[in-house]
Parts: structure tokens; C-alpha cells; sequence
């Protein structure tokens, strides 16, 4: 019939939904972003909660996870994934969720 149909116990924003099932942020950092490291890292700190971080550092060669200790737990609030999109870029922000399993 074509019509949209929507069940569900409760609606929840993005950021509610990251906060619920995200698992970890991630942010990509290549030749021509490390110069913003001292950027992000600032406002990382800015931005503390109870989510894990990661590092990807891309070289031409080889590309490198670094996952963040315990100090550097985030939250995932669309203001902090929107301050590090525009540092770096959309494409070098995002976030792993936890599998449905």
C-alpha cells in the first residue's frame, strides 16, 4: 500500500541512540590532518563520559588502531561528533556500535 508504518516502544534521538548502543567514537588522521592532533585531544578532554576512543592513524603504507585508555573515555554527543567533523572532516568521524547479538 505504500504507507510508512512505525512500531515502537520509544523514539530516540541520535544521540540518545549513540549513547545507548555505541561502542566506540573513532577518528582518522593521515598525512594531511596531524597538525589538528593538539585540537582534537583538547577537546576530547572537553567532552569526558563513559564511551572508548580510538586513534586511526592512515600512512601510505599502513593504517594503525590506537585504542585510548580508560583517561580518555568520551561521551558521544552530536555537538562533540559535530566540533571533530569540522576539525577534520565527516569522513574521519564515526562510531562502532555494539552488535545486536
Amino acid at each position: 500500500n505504500g504507507r510508512l508504518r512505525v512500531n515502537g516502544r520509544k523514539l530516540l534521538s541520535l544521540e540518545e541512540a549513540r549513547d545507548k548502543w555505541g561502542k566506540q567514537l573513532n577518528v582518522r588522521f593521515n598525512g594531511d590532518s596531524c597538525d589538528k592532533f593538539s585540537a582534537v585531544a583538547d577537546l576530547l578532554q572537553q567532552h569526558k563520559g563513559k564511551k572508548g576512543f580510538s586513534f586511526v592513524i592512515e600512512t601510505d603504507e599502513q593504517q594503525y588502531e590506537l585504542k585510548a585508555g580508560a583517561d580518555w573515555k568520551v561521551s558521544m554527543s552530536d555537538g562533540l561528533l559535530s566540533e571533530l567533523a569540522q576539525i577534520l572532516s565527516p569522513h574521519a568521524v564515526w562510531v562502532d556500535y555494539k552488535s545486536s547479538s
